[in-house]
């Protein structure tokens, strides 16, 4: 083979995710670890944290639970998709949930919302006097 002729690598272009959630998809691909980052709608202050986090190395780059899914739905990657669909559901609460329940990401990946996990999360993070859930 002629040494000053163009290799032909297969390119496949991007332009539809975030440098980070690519970053973070490499690493777990290589090492098969993921770690994410706070949800915008848990707050400035756990944002914070997420600055003071990505100082401390060596550490997987985090991304967004809801870009990982993205990418995981994209490219059919299952268990990718299971750990990132995980990762959205660690970081509700009852300050964001609803926000979160009615946001973009959710009508468009979620579709038909799973209303028993709903209800069962609002109830024990809400503890309402005298509400039970069988």
């Amino acid at each position: 083979m002629d040494a000053t002729a163009p290799s032909r690598v297969p390119t496949v272009p991007v332009n539809d995710m975030a440098f980070k959630t690519w970053q973070a998809f490499m690493f777990y691909a290589t090492f098969g670890k993921v770690e994410f980052a706070p949800l915008l709608s848990q707050g400035p202050t756990t944002r914070k944290e997420q600055v003071t986090w990505q100082t401390e190395l060596p550490r997987p780059p985090r991304c967004s639970p809801k870009s990982m899914y993205r990418l995981a739905d994209k490219y059919d990657i299952l268990e990718l998709k299971r750990l990132a669909k995980a990762g959205i559901e660690e970081r509700l609460s009852e300050y964001n949930i609803l926000q979160e329940l009615f946001s973009p990401f959710t009508s468009w990946s979620v579709g038909k919302p799973d209303w028993d996990w709903i209800a069962d999360r609002l109830f024990v993070m809400i503890q309402v006097p005298g509400n039970t859930r069988a």
